[in-house]
Formats: structure tokens, sequence, C-alpha cells
């Protein structure tokens, strides 16, 4: 069995990580990813910072990454976590017109672009649908209690 680490393709063509094969051994392809996450999560917190100081509206990914960071989320059982890190990580994959999701800005997306990232989810089960919309509309709630956000356009969505 090998093992790949793929990361995020805005990281790659910064250089700041390889998308690469990994040891053959399990244990040194994790401590491998981990080094690398943690280089891309230094990155990320870089990115955000400047992001606050320019008082640009941040991604949906710069979002996500400072909701994992909160209070809130680390009050969540470990469980939770590792679902939520999944189902976030999985609709920031999403593509909308030509872009993946957690590359929009916070307060560019609207409900109907929304509305389409469900409906996609919704081809893996409704049930499995309705999880993620769940984990993505505590993560705008959470934007909009401490100010990221103007609005949460995953609120009031038709749902199955």
């Amino acid at each position: 069995m090998r093992w790949r680490y793929n990361p995020p393709q805005d990281a790659v063509d910064a250089d700041i990580v390889p998308r690469t094969y990994l040891s053959d051994r399990k244990e040194t392809a994790f401590n491998e990813a981990e080094r690398f996450n943690r280089t891309l999560d230094d990155w990320r917190d870089g990115q955000m910072q400047q992001h606050h100081d320019s008082r640009d509206p941040v991604t949906v990914n710069e979002l996500i990454q400072s909701y994992q960071k909160s209070l809130d989320y680390q009050k969540l059982k470990d469980e939770t976590k590792k679902i939520y890190t999944y189902q976030l990580g999985l609709i920031c994959l999403i593509e909308v017109k030509g872009k993946l999701l957690g590359l929009y800005k916070i307060n560019q997306l609207t409900q109907p672009m929304c509305q389409q990232v469900y409906e996609s989810l919704c081809k893996r089960g409704i049930p499995f649908a309705n999880r993620v919309l769940a984990a993505v509309r505590k993560v705008y709630s959470w934007g909009a209690k401490f100010g990221h956000v103007e609005r949460n356009p995953w609120k009031d969505m038709d749902t199955y």
C-alpha cells in the first residue's frame, strides 16, 4: 500500500507543501503528513492574518480554519471534530461555477450557490447531505456571531 499526500492546489502552487507519495510504512507516512500539515497550517495562519490586517473578507477555507481554532470547536467531542473536519474539507472541494467552494470569499456565496452544493451532496445520500449542511451552517453561524460574515446563505435552504 502507498500513502499519498494530496494538499490543496493553492498550497502546491505557492510551493508550501508538495503533492507526493509518502513512505510505504503507515507510521512514517502519517508522521510525514503531520509535518506537512503543520507547515500548511502555519502558512494558512499567515494568510488569515494578512486578510484580517487588510480588512479583506476571508475565504470559506479560512473561515473554517478559524472556526477550528475557536473555543466553540475545541469544546466538541473528538469524534465530532473528526467528522466536522471531514465534512468541511469535503464541502470546500466541491466545484461551483468552475471554482472550488473553499476558495470563494465568505460573503460571495449566494443561497443558489449553496443550494447547488447541497444538491450535489444529495447524490451521496440525503442524510449525508443534511449532516454536511448542518456542519457548514454551524461554521457560518459562528462566523456571523463573531462578525466574520454578514449573512448565512446556508441558513434558510430547502432540504429534503
